[in-house]
């Protein structure tokens, strides 16, 4: 159910020349104490840290680095990230969020491409991303923090984009996207797979076609609630090839926010009013955002009660994905908006007040 709160005015983080992004909306980079907020230069792929305490904000790595899958360790005291130090070997480094300084761990071999998403076990040992294998396999890589020795948990030729995330409550299960439409030249069909990160099971979630629309590509864990939080089509795939650009008006009385867990697997409606697109949750499970389509519009909406409201006006353009992601407290929200005429991160804080409504039955 949606529910109006005061607006909120947003503040730009940072300027032109240079455009600046939010790295994945489902795995946003952030301190556990919602302090520090990691981000990314579009043209120099450099990553910065901004300080919601102080605004201020340092660059991660140094200049002429190609750096990949961010992470911020449970502790708070550590970003760590991959960085090329050869064609196919790169270097396992950490920032530290006390004295900002930077040191090397340790390096890994034989990987000609990492993917930019990074995410961490919530014991803070096991980095995961993914990894190209060849001209279709993808891997998803598990690295050890500790001992510095990795494991490819799974491999297959219909993960090209894996936007692989793994379970913040248990650090067990990985979830992964599947490009279902590699094999059956469908762009569309989207499925969404969980790999057990010390077993390798291998699980498919009841979720996309045939059990509801096709699934976006856009989902994430709902925090450490054990829910993955999923946003769908809302037309069969012929009308999303006539139509990608649907009127909110049509679809009002659907829902296309789905949550569901690794353990039922079924897919129950959270939310219905707009056609929701990418989806970010807070760490403690409890909030989530999105923008929409065919709208300049931030919501926030809480996971258990379905209630949700527009807290901004992004001013971005129509081709502009705003990618909101939501701090791990649910009092700040970071989007993309490009009224710059490039893509800029702007911020908007959430009362609690305003958290507060969203939660009451």
């Amino acid at each position: 159910m949606e529910i109006e709160t005061p607006l909120a005015e947003p503040i730009q983080l940072t300027h032109p020349p240079t455009s600046h992004e939010v790295i994945y909306p489902e795995a946003p980079v952030f301190s556990p104490d919602s302090r520090y907020f990691v981000y990314m230069s579009r043209e120099s792929r450099n990553y910065w840290v901004h300080d919601t305490k102080t605004s201020e904000i340092r660059q991660v790595n140094a200049d002429g680095e190609e750096p990949s899958s961010p992470v911020v360790t449970r502790d708070g005291k550590w970003i760590v990230y991959l960085s090329r130090v050869g064609p196919r070997d790169w270097e396992v480094k950490r920032m530290s969020l006390e004295s900002f300084r930077t040191d090397s761990l340790f390096k890994i071999e034989g990987h000609e491409h990492i993917h930019r998403l990074g995410s961490i076990t919530p014991c803070s040992r096991y980095l995961v991303t993914a990894t190209t294998l060849g001209e279709c396999e993808v891997g998803i890589l598990v690295v050890d923090l500790k001992d510095g020795s990795c494991d490819i948990v799974l491999r297959r030729d219909d993960i090209s984009n894996p936007h692989m995330q793994v379970d913040p409550k248990g650090g067990q299960w990985i979830l992964v996207q599947q490009a279902r439409g590699q094999l059956t030249s469908n762009c569309h069909d989207i499925g969404l797979l969980a790999v057990h990160r010390e077993t390798k099971e291998l699980r498919q979630l009841n979720i996309g076609l045939p059990h509801t629309f096709a699934i976006q590509g856009h989902q994430c864990w709902a925090g450490v609630s054990g829910k993955v939080l999923v946003t769908t089509h809302l037309e069969s795939m012929a009308e999303i090839r006539f139509n990608p650009w649907p009127q909110k008006e049509n679809v009002l009385h659907e829902s296309n926010l789905f949550s569901i867990t690794i353990e039922e697997n079924k897919a129950t409606p959270l939310t219905k009013g707009h056609y929701l697109q990418h989806i970010g949750c807070s760490l403690n499970g409890r909030y989530w955002t999105a923008d929409a389509y065919g709208e300049t519009a931030v919501y926030v909406g809480s996971v258990n009660t379905g209630r949700y409201t527009k807290v901004a006006y992004s001013g971005a353009s129509d081709g502009c994905h705003e990618h909101p992601s939501i701090c791990p407290s649910g009092e700040h929200v970071f989007f993309n908006c490009d009224k710059d005429g490039a893509n800029q991160l702007f911020t908007v804080h959430v009362a609690p007040a305003v958290l507060k409504m969203l939660e009451s039955p």
